[in-house]
């Protein structure tokens, strides 16, 4: 059995509008009297995933593109089919509120880093052929609403991008977009998806450098949903260590790349390591799971994001983050090293592209990345000066 497909693709957000009404959706997190293994996604296997991304020929005369929903996200997404109609990934085209560039780039920044809880990322490129298909899937479709809650704006702001990806595919002699990893059996986690709900949970005095280190056992993270299409009660098992790495990792990257949308309530999603999923009378249960940074559009847009507050605490202080992975800190000092002495580099390494936004304005997200990482490593600097050792995590 498999999750719904809006809960299948890595950078979907699986919450309409990006919005978890506290009354129809519950999250909680609580201790697990069996710890399991030590676990986590290896960089090889991400690594074998982008390889795969890369060589996927995304202009095969005979793929499928199919349109995701009306209440699955405001970009423009396809899922793609291979001939054969296996679900290979999901094409993202450029939107307003969105940039695919900053979804490539976030997961490069992270591998540079050694963190692997940000999905398979590549850019593609498609010719005419591939844009035609696309044109008359977009055609067929428009995104329209009778609703007067707070899902009406999120379908209109849809139709004026579907409008907007018609233009560039008419117009554009090879428009490009990020093209991602398609997994299965992954479930958005609101108790972490809030910065007030983050900043009340127990793993965060775990982040704390005046806290303890993380308890032996795992943490359970719990889902509860009658919104999505399959509607019940999910589970997952993670060990606290894991866990307290996994959000110090994820606002880490997210500072860097000035993320204005990771805590709407839907963008923390948990991942099923083996793909296994158990069902019994109090619903879905995965035994080994990590959490997944999805959805990585909302970066490099040129506006202040706040999530360098996010990571401080200057906005909600239960969310400042003291302790960071062991070695963390070493990569960031040797990417700051990159940046500084060799920008050409740094730009094609990590696909820091410059561009124009909707508006006509010039976005360099080189200049935003050096910017954040000085930030970023002047708070960590502080942080080692007053705490030590404390602001390590193992």
């Amino acid at each position: 059995m498999h999750l719904s497909d809006t809960r299948k693709f890595y950078g979907l957000i699986t919450a309409p509008w990006n919005t978890v009404p506290a009354a129809i959706i519950l999250g909680c997190l609580f201790l697990s009297a069996n710890a399991p293994e030590s676990w986590a996604r290896s960089a090889g296997e991400l690594d074998r995933e982008i390889r795969k991304a890369e060589r996927f020929d995304i202009n095969h005369e005979g793929n499928r593109f199919e349109l995701l929903g009306d209440f699955e996200g405001t970009t423009i997404i396809f899922k793609v089919y291979d001939p054969a109609e296996i679900k290979r990934g999901a094409l993202k085209l450029p939107s307003s509120n969105s940039n695919y560039r900053g979804e490539i780039a976030v997961q490069r920044i992270a591998g540079f880093l050694g963190i692997t809880i940000f999905p398979a990322t590549v850019y593609k490129s498609l010719d005419k052929k591939t844009a035609k298909k696309l044109i008359t899937v977009l055609q067929a479709k428009k995104f329209t609403t009778s609703r007067k809650d707070h899902h009406r704006r999120g379908i209109e702001n849809k139709e004026k991008n579907r409008k907007e990806a018609l233009r560039r595919l008419h117009t554009e002699a090879n428009p490009g977009g990020c093209f991602k990893e398609w997994v299965e059996n992954i479930q958005f986690v609101s108790a972490l998806g809030t910065r007030e709900n983050l900043g009340g949970h127990q793993v965060m005095k775990y982040l704390k450098a005046d806290g303890p280190m993380p308890a032996e056992g795992a943490a359970v993270l719990k889902q509860c949903t009658s919104l999505m299409s399959e509607k019940g009660c999910f589970t997952g098992s993670i060990e606290w260590l894991r866990l307290a790495r996994n959000i110090s990792d994820m606002m880490l990257v997210d500072a860097l790349s000035g993320n204005r949308d990771r805590f709407p309530g839907g963008n923390v999603h948990m991942r099923s390591l083996d793909g296994i999923r158990k069902r019994g009378p109090a619903g879905i249960h995965f035994p080994r799971v990590e959490l997944l940074a999805l959805d990585n559009g909302a970066t490099f847009l040129g506006q202040q994001s706040g999530s360098l507050d996010d990571l401080t605490g200057r906005k909600v202080a239960s969310t400042r983050v003291e302790r960071f992975v062991k070695g963390r800190y070493e990569k960031l000092l040797e990417l700051q090293e990159l940046v500084r002495t060799d920008p050409a580099e740094a730009r094609e390494k990590l696909f820091l592209r410059e561009f124009r936004d909707p508006a006509g304005r010039r976005i360099d997200m080189f200049g935003q990345l050096a910017g954040n990482l000085a930030a970023v490593l002047d708070y960590m600097e502080r942080n080692r000066e007053k705490f030590g050792s404390r602001t390590i995590l193992p």
